[in-house]
């Protein structure tokens, strides 16, 4: 049930780019950005790199293609008295995704919310100690994931003018999953796009 919702929300949210075409269109843009990331399925916290070029496909329509890089650098929370040294967590990724983006508002100011959505491909590893049966004596297991998978990528970002017009100032909160998952990641970016 979870899949068919996501596969027509994904679909209706791309169809609704197709009569964005026949308005006009701004220069596409470039960003950078700096975040926090959550790793919600091992429960690290790190942070996040993000390329993306921004191509207007009408007034209030636009196709992102990006690149992310996320690294973990630590835990969320305690470990059990006894348990182990954690060190060999570790979550990380190159996520590779293509959203549509719709803006919601449109100030006269400068100011824009916007709302996307896309595909996003990662290419990753994760590694975190488990024992669901551990008794405090011995090492628990260690697990190691490859994840090259298919996600969906949900973003909602503000962007607002600078001093220099030619700069603009963004923040993005991104929320990655699968259909099973969601939200796997969790992020903030601080974007500067020009």
């Amino acid at each position: 049930m979870k899949a068919k919702f996501f596969f027509i929300a994904v679909i209706s949210f791309l169809s609704a780019g197709i009569f964005a075409f026949g308005q006009e269109t701004d220069k596409p843009k470039f960003s950078l950005g700096l975040g926090g990331t959550v790793d919600s399925n091992v429960d690290l916290w790190g942070f996040n790199l993000d390329a993306e070029y921004d191509i207007s496909l009408g007034k209030r329509f636009s196709f992102v293609p990006g690149i992310s890089f996320y690294h973990s650098v630590g835990q969320t929370f305690k470990y059990p008295e006894g348990y182990p040294d954690k060190n060999e967590d570790y979550s990380r990724g190159i996520f590779l995704s293509s959203l549509l983006k719709y803006d919601l508002i449109q100030h006269r100011s400068g100011f824009n919310l916007s709302l996307g959505m896309g595909p996003s491909y990662q290419f990753g590893k994760d590694s975190f100690l488990l024992d669901l049966n551990y008794t405090g004596q011995g090492d628990p297991n260690l697990m190691r994931f490859t994840r090259n998978r298919l996600l969906l990528k949900i973003e909602l970002e503000a962007e607002w003018k600078t001093k220099n017009p030619k700069i603009r100032n963004g923040m993005a909160l991104g929320l990655v999953g699968t259909p099973n998952f969601f939200p796997w990641y969790a992020s903030a970016t601080y974007k500067v796009k020009f």
